[in-house]
């Protein structure tokens, strides 16, 4: 076992990190301030581990996760709230530019700040069986795990409105035709076809991949000058690694010998 707490267990499966969400005593797999702890630790543990390439993220039974924790919620005021948002808020950040390839394998119920958890992954697929939602509104929220500004960064703005202003309930299916997930899976392929999924970026050099993640989040912190500046950069990094010249040199060695 790569990690264990009350709210999930990550299981080390060749170079991919399973963490499966299993919160005892809460069958809807609620997110609390104490999951958010767990995670973060587990997560900084990963990215610190040279064996590891991706994490998939799941969860156990019919429930990927229904959201946070209503109960820790209702104990705060508005200062505390504001706190539990900026927490989770950093921590789905930190999931977001792991140096690691992450991909959530929705298993069944993924609402409100579940669905945040899954959208601040590289990827995502889901069983046939999932349902979706951002479903903050129903109760007088609105998202505050980062789910508004992602839905528009990968839906555009219109479809982000109708997700989060209705906060209406659908299927994997839609989920695949709006472009929310990448893949529909059959319930007990979920797993498999994840690692499936993860292959083609397996192979990559994993530092370059780290790079090249951290180049694609840099609109998000600064202006496209500065970005473009700071991607020169980091493509002179991956210029730098040693096994980029060695992989140049057999590509060249490659076409060459297809020449003749």
């Amino acid at each position: 076992m790569f990690y264990q707490s009350d709210y999930f267990e990550a299981k080390q499966d060749d170079d991919c990190l399973i963490i499966t969400i299993n919160t005892k005593g809460n069958p809807l797999n609620n997110l609390s301030d104490a999951f958010s702890d767990s995670f973060k630790e587990c997560a900084l543990l990963a990215s610190k581990n040279d064996s590891l390439k991706a994490i998939i993220i799941t969860g156990r039974g019919p429930m990927f996760s229904a959201g946070a924790y209503l109960p820790e919620l209702m104990s705060q005021d508005t200062a505390g709230a504001a706190r539990l948002a900026q927490k989770g808020n950093s921590i789905w950040s930190l999931m977001e530019s792991v140096p690691l390839v992450t991909l959530a394998a929705v298993n069944g119920m993924c609402f409100g700040g579940g669905l945040e958890l899954a959208l601040c992954c590289d990827f995502r697929i889901a069983s046939s069986r999932a349902k979706f939602g951002q479903t903050e509104i129903n109760l007088g929220l609105i998202p505050g795990w980062g789910g508004g500004q992602r839905l528009v960064e990968l839906l555009g703005r219109t479809k982000a409105l109708d997700l989060v202003l209705s906060g209406r309930l659908f299927r994997a299916d839609e989920a695949f035709e709006m472009g929310l997930i990448q893949k529909v899976s059959r319930p007990k392929e979920l797993i498999a076809d994840a690692k499936e999924f993860l292959k083609p970026y397996l192979v990559k050099n994993k530092q370059t991949i780290a790079l090249a993640k951290q180049s694609l989040c840099l609109h998000l912190e600064m202006s496209q000058k500065d970005a473009l500046i700071k991607e020169a950069d980091l493509f002179a990094e991956s210029w730098s690694l040693e096994t980029t010249k060695k992989t140049i040199t057999d590509f060249q060695n490659n076409n060459s010998d297809q020449k003749k």
